[in-house]
């Protein structure tokens, strides 16, 4: 969640004025030569004590500032003890964490190579911000297909270290059988198995690895 908070802090500050209404009467007031300079620059001093926050400017600033960092740390947090603790809920954060990382990416690159030029300010970052959510949207789900038949492809290489013992248990035990009238068959039997049980485990093998 903070590091959701953290990604998102930066977007927060379009909901903050640039400018404090009453600097920009107060420079309103200078450049129409009701007050001076000085009483500008002492004014003016006030406002930016008034409006100041944790040493920046204001508090747009400094959601800007530091909303990126606070994410950055958090999610890096969260990846290094995903590589110490193989935890579902850690997994599910970290899925979820990344989902606005994505968007935040797409974004700032579509923004990056795509110049306004003669759209309206409000089409072009609308356009910018669905195209991000697509982008986002698609990737979600060429990692999902792929991941089923990554896991799947896991899970056989995992089941085939018990059936590798369960073969050479086998090929032990027509090892072992003594060679009596009585128990020939079920020596050449269970020989011949083994034999079968080797090949196609190569061949599974193979397939993997292919």
């Amino acid at each position: 969640m903070i590091s959701i908070i953290g990604i998102t802090a930066p977007y927060s500050h379009m909901f903050y004025d640039k400018k404090a209404p009453e600097l920009i009467q107060l420079e309103k007031s200078y450049d129409d030569g009701i007050i001076n300079k000085d009483e500008y620059s002492a004014q003016k001093a006030i406002l930016k004590e008034k409006y100041s926050f944790v040493g920046f400017t204001n508090v747009r600033r400094f959601l800007y500032a530091i909303g990126l960092p606070v994410a950055l740390f958090v999610s890096s947090l969260l990846i290094l003890l995903s590589t110490f603790i193989k935890h579902r809920l850690i997994i599910y954060a970290i899925r979820c964490m990344s989902i606005p990382f994505v968007i935040t990416g797409a974004y700032f690159i579509t923004w990056t190579l795509w110049d306004r030029q003669d759209f309206p300010e409000s089409i072009y970052y609308t356009t910018i911000t669905l195209l991000s959510i697509v982008i986002t949207a698609i990737l979600y789900y060429i990692f999902k297909i792929i991941s089923k038949d990554f896991n799947k492809l896991e899970t056989l290489r995992q089941q085939l270290n018990p059936l590798k013992r369960n073969i050479d248990f086998v090929s032990d035990l027509a090892d072992i059988i003594p060679e009596t009238s009585e128990t020939v068959s079920y020596k050449a039997m269970t020989s011949v198995t083994s034999e079968d049980l080797k090949e196609n485990l190569g061949k599974i093998e193979e397939t993997l690895n292919d």
